[in-house]
Formats: structure tokens, sequence, C-alpha cells
């Protein structure tokens, strides 16, 4: 007989999306709209200038050389005071340093974000030896590629990935078993759209190949909220329609806050919709990533995945932990991830897996600052 747990169990993946979907939306409410960045500089995600994270205070950003032409002038148009703008300069230097933070720990493990956002070539390549206690021993390679054209200003990227890239982003990973995966292979070409504020905008047009191949349009929505100095939010859409399959919408919502030293706690909210199979999951991820040193990260990380296959009850409960190594210049990494796992199927039994990673990965995105303390 399968093992049925108590409703309150059942929703408590859930509760946690919501609660995380209003503070999101709590924190858009709250913002306004960018000023325009200078030209030929790529805006962070924060809006505000990014710089080296080691400065202990902020270069002068172009909204504090315009005395009257930002949110901090009073609604008598009088410029602010020195204490105020003290007080911003210093709210501006935390924000920075804490989005570095967040950005060298997406770069280092090679994080989904990096790929998503990132204008520059960029290419990864994990090599996955796996063990599972159920499945036995495996083997998967995967691909993500993002190229800039030639002769295109660099407006235009092709895209190359695997679909199980797609769809099993290395820190919110779906079980093994998630009926939604398939060995094909995507190629797209992508722009950003230019004026839109704090949202990034990328529109692609492309092709999954299959037999029959399967052409899709697709639209990706980011955008970052500096919610506190020590808290960032990060949100992103990604809605497709392919020809053959039909419509999939993809939305996860991120906070992260750096603590103590060498320390960054992460909260990721997924959830995932496809037409063809009339399938939902959601995930909820806690992580917890630390820097050792500059060739060592480790990361601390628990989840809990749903679907609505069985009234939306958890399908699996998840702890694993990942020691990752830069073994070689600043591209090949070697990654150990040893798991727990508690699934339905199995009534919540432990079992394990251990994943043997070689990842190399090319590119100009790569690590190049570290965790910072925001206390």
């Amino acid at each position: 007989m399968r093992f049925k747990r108590t409703n309150g169990l059942s929703n408590l993946l859930r509760s946690a999306i919501i609660i995380s979907g209003l503070c999101w939306c709590g924190a858009a409410l709250a913002l306004e709209p960018d000023p325009k960045p200078p030209p030929d500089q790529e805006p962070s995600p924060t809006g505000r200038e990014f710089h080296d994270p080691n400065s202990s205070a902020p270069p002068p950003s172009a909204e504090e050389k315009q005395d009257c032409e930002t949110d901090a002038c009073p609604p008598d148009g009088k410029p602010p005071s020195r204490i105020l703008t003290l007080v911003d300069k210093t709210h501006a230097g935390i924000s920075n340093r804490l989005e570095a933070t967040v950005k060298y720990a997406d770069r280092f493990f090679a994080d989904e974000n990096v790929f998503e956002e990132t204008n520059k070539s960029y290419t990864r390549l994990p090599l996955d030896i796996i063990y599972d206690q159920d499945d036995g021993l495996s083997f998967k390679i995967r691909v993500r590629a993002r190229i800039i054209l030639p002769n295109t200003d660099k407006k235009l990227k092709l895209l190359l990935s695997d679909t199980s890239s797609e769809e099993e982003p290395d820190n919110i990973s779906t079980p093994a078993d998630d009926p939604l995966q398939d060995n094909n292979f995507s190629i797209s070409l992508e722009t950003q759209l230019k004026k839109t504020g704090k949202w990034k905008i990328r529109p692609s047009l492309g092709i999954k190949t299959g037999i029959p191949p399967d052409p899709f349009l697709r639209a990706r929505l980011i955008r970052y909220f500096a919610i506190t100095p020590k808290w960032l939010s990060r949100f992103s859409a990604t809605s497709t329609y392919l020809a053959l399959a039909g419509a999939e919408f993809d939305t996860r919502i991120q906070f992260s806050r750096a603590i103590r030293h060498d320390f960054l706690f992460r909260s990721t909210s997924r959830w995932k919709w496809t037409e063809e199979k009339d399938f939902s999951e959601g995930t909820q991820i806690l992580s917890l990533f630390q820097h050792l040193n500059e060739k060592v990260n480790l990361a601390y990380e628990a989840g809990i995945f749903s679907d609505n296959g069985d009234n939306w009850e958890v399908t699996e409960y998840r702890l694993w932990h990942r020691y990752r190594k830069l073994v070689y210049k600043n591209w090949l990494f070697l990654e150990l991830i040893p798991e727990l796992r508690f699934k339905q199927e199995n009534d919540y039994a432990p079992s394990y897996r251990f994943t043997f990673r070689i990842e190399p990965v090319f590119g100009k995105d790569l690590p190049l600052a570290r965790i910072h303390r925001m206390d």
C-alpha cells in the first residue's frame, strides 16, 4: 500500500512558493524604474554601476553627479542634504558588495543565472558519473553554450543546449524520474531588447531537434530587486511556445543574503508548467554557499519537490552537498555531490546518490572575486 501523507505536509511546498511570491511583489511595488545607464556599459542587476567589490566605497554614479534627476530629491526639487547623500552612498556601497557576492557564487558554481544573463560567449560541458542506490551506475554529459555571433555588434547570440540542461539547473535539479526529461537538443538565436528599465527582456527563436523537429518562440524576463542593503532578490520567467508541443512556462524567485564571513544564503522557489503533458512541478530549495579559498567552494542544500501527478503531494525530499574545486587555471572544475533522497515511490525511505563531475567552463564570466561579509 502506498504511503499517504497529511494535507499539512502536502501543502508545505505551495505555502513556501506563495510566501516568496508575496515578498517579491512587495519589493516590486517599492521600486522605481532605472535611470539610463552610461553609454556602452552594461547595467548591473540592481541598476547601479558595478565596481570592484574590494573597494571601500562605490565610485560616483551618474545620479550622484546630477542633483535633482533622481528619486533622492525631495518633492520641492531641492538637492538632498549631505547627510542623505552619505546615506545613499553607504547603501549603494553595501548593495554593490552584495551584488558582487551573489554574482561570484553564481559564476563559481556555473549557475543557470550566469547562462541566462551573460552578454559574453560562455560554454559549460559537465561530464557526470553517477551512482544511484536505486538505478545503479550511469553517465551523463550536458552542453550549454552561448556564442556571440560576429558582425552583429554583440546583439545576436547563438544558444546551444541539451534539454536536460534547460530543465535541470544544478542547484534546483529535478528528480531523475521526471517525466518531462528527454534527449532533445535545442538551437536558438537570442537578442536583448533595449530601453526596458530594470527588466532584462530576451526574446529568441529556435528549434528543438527530434523526430519531427519542433520550432519554438521564447521570451525570458529577468529582474533584480535590492529589497534591503543585505537582501537581493532575483525574478526570472521564461515563456516558450513550441509549434508541436504547445506552451511551456518556467518561473523562479530567489532571495540571497550574505551572512557572517564567507557565507551566502539563498532561497529558490520554482514553478514549471508544460501544456503537452498537462504537467506542473514546484520546487523549494534552501542553499548555503561557503567560500573556503580561491579554488574551493562548498554548498549545503535541501530541497522539496512536488508535482500535480498525485494531487500535489511531495514527490521527494532531498539533502545534498557540493564540493567544487578549481583544478586547472580558471576553467576546469572538479565537483563531488553526495545526496540523500526520500522519494514518495519508496514510501520516503532514505536512499543515496553520488555524483562525480568534471566540468570545463569557458568564458569571461568566471570567478574573479569572493563572498564578502555584509554584517
